[in-house]
């Protein structure tokens, strides 16, 4: 009896909590959703609304609010697809055009909304609230006039819609006239104070054109003040604070935006920021592939995916993530400097001087593309042309260091007046603090053969750099080309002391080591390098060519370069050395099989490309190789 009386009780019990929606009528779980909307309790309300949609999956008005409610939280895509159901079952079109063409540019589609919106006729709010979309469409998409006359027509539907006027202040500031811009703001704030996007854009202007970045948080303050949840606020607090180097109150920021929109994109992005700040460039990744599946064509997103990936040296996802940015944004100058580097870095200067082509057409090519192309004809060989484009970047800018050193790099390429160029790597070593301008001189002073020039530039460097191992490292190679292994041991375990996982040093010390017939201190070396570090790549790839010049059996070899691979499999070099490992051992299906592996990881390198053609060969398939190796021509 006490029993059934209990579970009773537990039933009841269960009955009590579980959540009225189940019971609601689909009237009571939509006008429970409007009042969450209004609350702006968003999860609530879609919630309510899927609830609703269980019970009567082809009511418009709730497949219209949860359209609107998706917008709001920050899935657009989402939002698209029950908006266009909401049209199909015939949501009046001056409340579903205004949501799906918002929902639309939140996507990152303005061609979508110019196409679909641009002649829709509606009156009144609903049409200044589409037009205000397609002008924003447009601004998007370059079209400055058409633009403007979008939004003629959305302010003569509605003088007083907030959002036409918000975007004429932003229109005028980006023409200059930004009191004006304030002004019309202003008048917004005025009639509605806490406007997230009069608010915003108040603030936005302060910072960047006003530049007062104080005067700006305190616009955004204002409209979280209203609107704790309005994220475009938080967003704008977040660039600010950023861009200041202000790390722990960004990330308190981010904290604060996170309570309010946990799985909005524009928290997940600049919880990117902070992780990329942070060199945590994996969860960059898992962050922006998260954005990208609700806003593919997001330009920055992709831009921030692309820098992560080039910092990780991934330079073909880099490669991919950068260009579609590019396609997206072809004005997104970071982007194409990030794509540039990234073809210098992969082995493509043609690209990367093709892609920095036009702003030096233009006549007022930046510094930065100027270095880059630079850059670039150094590594085509045109020595002439790259010293022309770093003069030219050095005129532009005749305090930057790193500039006027890679003109004198460049001269030095030429040949012709060496101690001219030697003698000008010494005049900005000398002012400059970094140490760019020193390893010139080092390594223009080895190649002249002037050693004793060498050591006194490295002297120099040590100074600047006294809790640093660089300097004990070049010495010790110095004195290694003068056969002074004694002094060349002492220079590379100076190195250690500055840093024990100094893989330079290490890797000077083995070779000394085996030089003297001690390979078993030489092994352990290395080997001490990867049990305190056992991910590091450049430590486990000299341990197999340790292995290999010490007799050890060619299927240890290859073992020890295959998990040098599995550490970083964006690192050609040992992808390479391990298809030359099995192709020398015979091994040509194992060769084959990574050589594939290789090109899947790497398809636009040259090097790999040309090592799968010879497996290929060497496997039998000729065929299969000549067509791979046509790939190089």
């Amino acid at each position: 009896m006490l029993r059934r009386t209990f579970a009773a009780l537990c039933l009841t019990a269960a009955a009590a909590v579980l959540p009225a929606c189940f019971s609601d009528s689909e009237s009571a779980l939509i006008k429970s959703a409007t009042t969450s909307l209004g609350s702006k309790q968003y999860s609530a309300a879609i919630i309510h609304l899927k609830s609703a949609l269980q019970k009567n999956p082809n009511s418009a008005e709730a497949r219209l609010l949860l359209g609107q409610a998706l917008n709001l939280s920050g899935d657009p895509a989402s939002a698209v697809l029950e908006l266009r159901k909401a049209r199909d079952l015939k949501a009046p079109e001056d409340r579903v055009a205004p949501e799906l063409a918002r929902a639309l540019l939140a996507t990152g589609d303005p061609e979508k909304v110019v196409a679909q919106f641009s002649d829709m006729k509606l009156v009144g709010g609903a049409a200044a609230d589409v037009g205000t979309s397609v002008a924003t469409a447009q601004l998007l998409l370059g079209n400055t006039e058409k633009a403007a006359e979008a939004l003629d027509r959305a302010l003569q539907a509605d003088a007083k819609f907030s959002a036409a006027l918000t975007l004429k202040a932003r229109m005028a500031a980006g023409q200059g006239e930004l009191d004006g811009a304030l002004a019309l703001l202003d008048g917004v704030l005025s009639r509605e104070p806490g406007h997230v996007g009069a608010g915003t854009l108040k603030g936005d202007i302060l910072r960047l054109a006003k530049k007062d970045p104080a005067a700006a948080l305190e616009a955004y303050r204002q409209v979280l003040s209203a609107h704790p949840q309005a994220v475009v606020a938080h967003a704008a607090m977040m660039n600010i604070l950023i861009l200041e180097n202000r790390k722990d109150d960004a990330k308190k920021q981010l904290t604060a935006m996170k309570q309010v929109a946990p799985n909005h994109p524009e928290t997940w992005f600049y919880e990117a920021q902070i992780a990329f700040s942070d060199q945590d460039y994996k969860t960059v990744r898992d962050l922006t592939d998260r954005i990208l599946k609700v806003a593919p064509n997001n330009a920055r997103v992709l831009e921030l995916a692309g820098a992560a990936e080039y910092r990780r040296k991934a330079y073909a996802q880099a490669e991919v993530m950068l260009s579609q940015a590019l396609k997206i944004a072809p004005g997104q100058l970071v982007s194409r400097h990030l794509l540039a580097q990234t073809y210098l870095r992969s082995g493509q200067p043609e690209k990367a001087a093709e892609l920095v082509q036009p702003m030096l057409a233009s006549g007022q090519a930046d510094v930065a593309s100027l270095s880059l192309a630079g850059e670039a004809y150094l590594q085509m060989g045109d020595a002439k042309r790259a010293e022309a484009v770093f003069q030219q970047a050095a005129k532009a800018a005749p305090d930057n260091a790193r500039v006027r050193t890679a003109a004198a790099v460049a001269q030095l390429a030429q040949g012709g007046n060496n101690a001219a160029a030697i003698s000008t790597l010494e005049g900005i070593a000398a002012e400059d603090k970094g140490p760019r301008a020193d390893l010139a001189v080092i390594s223009a002073k080895l190649r002249s053969n002037d050693i004793g020039g060498a050591l006194k530039a490295v002297d120099a460097l040590q100074k600047k750099q006294p809790d640093q191992p660089l300097s004990h490292l070049l010495r010790g190679r110095i004195l290694m080309l003068q056969r002074d292994a004694a002094g060349a041991r002492t220079s590379f375990e100076a190195a250690l002391a500055k840093d024990s996982q100094y893989f330079p040093a290490a890797a000077g010390l083995s070779a000394l080591d085996l030089a003297a017939g001690q390979p078993d201190l030489a092994r352990k070396r290395l080997q001490d390098l990867l049990t305190d570090k056992p991910g590091n790549q450049q430590a486990k790839l000299a341990l197999a060519e340790l292995s290999a010049r010490t007799g050890a059996p060619p299927a240890e070899v290859s073992r020890q370069l295959a998990e040098a691979v599995k550490i970083n499999p964006n690192e050609p070099r040992a992808h390479l050395l391990l298809i030359n490992q099995l192709l020398a051992a015979s091994e040509s299906r194992a060769a084959l099989s990574a050589a594939q592996a290789a090109t899947a990881a790497l398809p636009n390198n040259t090097e790999l490309i040309d090592a799968l053609g010879r497996a290929q060969m060497s496997s039998g398939d000729s065929q299969q190789a000549v067509s791979t190796l046509r790939r190089l021509v």
